[in-house]
Formats: structure tokens, sequence, C-alpha cells
């Protein structure tokens, strides 16, 4: 990586990434673009071994996510509310407990590198001749031992504290892309979450020592963890209706808004089940389309998304009566669980309910 082993005060201060971003000047993109190339070359060349490794297991990943969570519950209800703390603890956990699949094999892919550890904007200045770098973290070679997508999550959820989400969001795809990397978007949204929470305790303990200005901070933090943490929960959404109500076009527009992996009723119960539990491992929704008419069928999928650390939600997709053959309808089981869709709506209204539904229940 391009480091400038320079003094901070020998760099020019108004050249940082981080006062560019707050003064929304448009010329961040290009040196912006130049750290993701610089980052992901670093990565290529960083050196590997069998320690560097273990920092990328689930049990590793759990025990950071640990420590700081511990260290932020001296602050219950004085800087971060006690209920989504609780929250932020669940939903991490319960994400690596059930990835255990997908981190063997980022491990697997070589993935996990002695990298940057700590990249934030003001540490990056955009010079004539290319973005500097200021130097790594140093004093913990296993906080540098990280997946490639956790060092480049550290720079993106900076640069979302300093409101340029877009930019955040370009970072990535553009390490993703030098980095010659498969994008697991969970997996980004929980390392994403995971910076955003190192960075909360620092800002609790910048209030402790009597920043009260680091009250807000740590409120924008929080809601900043949250929200990946939301978005990147891995979810198991049943389809489910009588032939003619429209189920496998929702289910299909639904995978693909959602990005999910679609699976159809023309694989086998055994195999539904199995297809979905191997997507959820890797990090990945998924969107099961069949009738669903079996109340067992059902409890079996729930069953498995439990097993997965995944989130369910049930669909019925519903036509007017006479439209359906009654027979079907009465083959079909009870289904409480299940929100119901009416597909009489247009398929844009259709579609965006369900996808309400898949998200919010």
């Amino acid at each position: 990586m391009s480091i400038d082993f320079r003094s901070v005060d020998a760099l020019p201060a108004d050249r940082r990434l981080s006062t560019l971003v707050r003064d929304g000047s448009e010329e961040v993109a290009v040196p912006l673009r130049g750290v993701a190339r610089l980052l992901a070359a670093h990565h290529a060349t960083a050196k590997r071994s069998a320690a560097i490794d273990s920092q990328g297991t689930a049990a590793a990943l759990r025990r950071r996510w640990t420590e700081n969570l511990d260290a932020l519950q001296e602050f219950r209800d004085t800087v971060v509310d006690a209920d989504d703390l609780d929250e932020i603890q669940h939903r991490a956990l319960r994400y690596i407990d059930g990835r255990h699949p997908l981190l063997r094999s980022r491990i697997a892919a070589g993935r996990i590198r002695n990298g940057h550890g700590d990249l934030f904007a003001d540490d990056i200045f955009c010079l004539p001749d290319g973005p500097r770098v200021l130097d790594c973290l140093e004093f913990d070679d296993d906080l540098r031992s990280v997946d490639g997508l956790d060092d480049a999550a550290c720079l993106a959820m900076d640069l979302e504290r300093l409101g340029a989400q877009t930019l955040a969001e370009r970072f990535l795809d553009w390490f993703i892309e030098f980095s010659a990397d498969l994008r697991v978007d969970s997996l980004v949204h929980h390392y994403v979450a995971y910076r955003a929470v190192v960075r909360l305790k620092v800002a609790c303990l910048r209030w402790a020592q009597g920043d009260d200005r680091s009250a807000d901070t740590a409120e924008l933090l929080t809601d900043l963890a949250l929200a990946h943490l939301r978005l990147g929960e891995p979810r198991m959404i049943l389809v489910g209706g009588s032939p003619g109500t429209g189920k496998s076009t929702v289910a299909a527009g639904l995978a693909q808004r959602l990005g999910a992996v679609l699976v159809g009723s023309e694989a086998t119960d055994d195999d539904l089940i199995t297809r979905a539990v191997t997507a959820l491992g890797q990090g990945e929704s998924v969107v099961l389309d069949a009738s669903w008419s079996s109340a067992q069928m059902r409890d079996r999928a729930r069953q498995a998304a439990i097993g997965a650390s995944a989130t369910v939600a049930e669909l019925r997709c519903c036509a007017p009566a006479g439209v359906i053959d009654a027979p079907m309808e009465r083959g079909f089981e009870p289904w409480p669980e299940a929100i119901d869709l009416h597909t009489t709506e247009t398929p844009h209204q259709a579609l965006e309910r369900a996808v309400r539904m898949a998200v919010l229940g």
C-alpha cells in the first residue's frame, strides 16, 4: 500500500479526504477509487499464514464483537440506548452463529490478510499525484489480520458517518472489483456494522472524558450499526399459494428485488430445504417458491431457518373466490402464520407489497 510516513503536519490539511467530503467536494471520486485500488493491491501481496487465517474464523469474529459490546455495557442508557445495544448484540452474534460455512469459505479463498486495520477518511490525503494513506494500525497484529471486506468496510463506514453514503457504496464496489472478490451483501453489511460499533466505543470513551458532542456521534453510529445489521439479516421467505394465484411471479420478482436466491417448486421437498440451508449458510437470503399447502413442510422450513440463524417470512398468494378450483383450496392446510397477499392488484403493486411484507413483516 502507498503509505506516507511523513507527519500529518507535513501534509496539506485541506486535502484530507474527510475535509473534502464534509465540504461536498466533487473531486473525491477519483482519489477514492485510487484508495480502493491501493487497498486491494496491498491485500494481494500481504502475507498469509495459519495464524492470520485464524483471525477470520467465526470464533475470532465473535470474540471481537463481544469485546467491543462488553466495553459498551457501562454506557447503557447514558450514551447508548439499552434496547438498541441489546438488538445490536442479538443481531450481530446471531449472524455469526449461522454463517460458519461462509466464513470458512472466505478463509479457503485466501481472503484473510494482514491489512491496514484502521482506515479512516482523516488518514487519507488527496494529492495531485495520487492519494496518500497514513500508516496502518501497528499496536496489534491481530487487529490487522482481517477479511479484506472488513478492512474496506472501515473506510466505507467512516464515509457514511460523514454523510457520504453513495461514496461509501461506490468505494466498496471499486474495492470488490479490484480485489476480484465475490460480493456478499450480508457480510458487507455485517462488517460495516462492526466498524460502526468499534467507532461507537471510541465515541463513548470520549464522552466519558468530557466531550459532550460525542453523544451525538454515538447516536449516529448506533443507528448506522443497527441499519446495516437489519439490512444484512439473511431471510428465508416462503411464497406459497394454489396454482394460478401468481405465486411464482411474485417469488421471482421478490428474489430479484432483494438479491435473494430463488428456489422453485420443481425441486423436491428435501432438495428445497437443503438448497435453502446452503444459501443461508453462505449469507444469502432465499425465496422458496412452492405451494406450501402442507403444515408439516412449512414447519420443516421454519426449523431449518432457525438452525441457520435466519429470519422467516411467510406469504400466501390469494386469488378471488371462483378463480381457483375449490378442490385445490380444500387441500390447503390452515396457514395462520402467513400474511395473505391478494394478487388482484397490478403486478407492480403486488410486488411492492410483497417486498414490504417480507422485510417488515
